[in-house]
C-alpha cells in the first residue's frame, strides 16, 4: 500500500516501468484477478507522472535480460541502483555502476513498445485479441 501511495502523492513521484509481455500473459489468481490487474495497469498508465511500457516477446533479446533493476533518485538528485535476485539484493552507489544501469535502462526503454502501443497491447489482451 505504501508503494501505491507513491503514485498519487504530492509532489508527484516520476515513475517509469518496463514490463515483460510474459508477466502480462500469466493469469495468476484466475481470469477475473488477471483482468482486474490489467485494468489497474491501464488506470495507472493514465497518471501524468507514470510511464508504462511493455517489452514484447517478439524481441529475442534486450538490455534487461540479465534481470530486473531499479533506478532511484534521492531528494538531493543522486541516482542509485537497486538489483534484486533470488540470492539477495543490493544497492549500487558507485558512479560507474549507476551509469551502466542508467544506460542499460535507457536502451531497454528504447527497445520496448512506446507508452501508447503498450496501452493498446494491454487493451487487446482485455478484449481477447492477443
Amino acid at each position: 500500500m505504501a508503494t501505491q501511495q507513491l503514485l498519487t502523492r504530492t509532489p508527484a513521484c516520476r515513475m517509469t516501468f518496463v514490463l515483460e509481455e510474459s508477466t502480462l500473459l500469466r493469469k495468476i489468481g484466475g481470469q477475473d484477478a488477471w483482468e482486474g490487474e490489467l485494468r489497474n495497469l491501464l488506470k495507472i498508465s493514465e497518471l501524468h507522472n507514470v510511464q508504462l511500457q511493455v517489452m514484447p516477446l517478439s524481441r529475442e533479446t534486450h538490455a534487461g535480460v540479465d534481470g530486473p533493476m531499479t533506478l532511484l533518485e534521492t531528494p538531493d538528485h543522486h541516482t542509485i541502483g537497486y538489483v534484486a535476485g533470488q540470492q539477495g539484493s543490493y544497492f549500487l552507489t558507485e558512479p560507474d555502476d549507476v551509469s551502466i544501469l542508467s544506460h542499460r535502462y535507457g536502451t531497454l526503454r528504447a527497445q520496448a513498445l512506446d507508452a501508447e502501443a503498450s496501452r493498446a497491447f494491454i487493451q487487446q489482451l482485455l478484449a481477447g485479441e492477443s
